[in-house]
């Protein structure tokens, strides 16, 4: 940080670090839900093949938006959260605790709590953006045994 902050900004920069972290985590969940129902038109028996392809490019789509845009609120997140640290660690000489920082960084957590899960959301949305591509190539090349036969 180049210049430092007032308390009142270091207020504002929590509030907004703490809202981005919120639309962080609410980013796959509401892709996966929108995912869950375009799988079921993919995939489901009565679907026609133009109807299977539209659902799981849309799928793909999802996918790869929702890793955008978690990386985006999570690029963010640890940009204002770095801030903060600096300016809590400015004020620790004077009684001011620092709060903000990686816990999953602690060496005595345990192996499950140091594993990111962001990383791991954007892996299980690449996994699937990856399915949506084998559906894809499923109706294309007629595989039967993945979509079944079209209607």
């Amino acid at each position: 940080m180049n210049m430092p902050i007032s308390h009142e900004q270091y207020d504002v920069l929590a509030s907004r670090r703490l809202a981005t972290d919120g639309m962080l985590w609410q980013t796959p969940v509401l892709s996966l839900t929108a995912q869950a129902f375009l799988f079921t038109i993919a995939l489901g028996p009565g679907s026609t093949a133009g109807a299977r392809v539209i659902a799981a490019c849309l799928a793909l789509v999802a996918s790869l938006a929702s890793i955008q845009l978690m990386a985006k609120h999570r690029y963010h997140e640890v940009k204002d959260s770095a801030v903060l640290r600096e300016y809590e660690d400015a004020k620790e000489s004077n009684g001011f605790q620092a709060i903000h920082g990686r816990p999953s960084e602690d060496p005595n957590a345990a192996w499950y709590h140091r594993i990111s899960s962001y990383h791991l959301w954007l892996g299980m949305l690449a996994v699937f953006a990856g399915a949506a591509v084998v559906v894809i190539i499923g109706v294309v090349a007629s595989w039967n045994w993945l979509v079944g036969p079209a209607c």
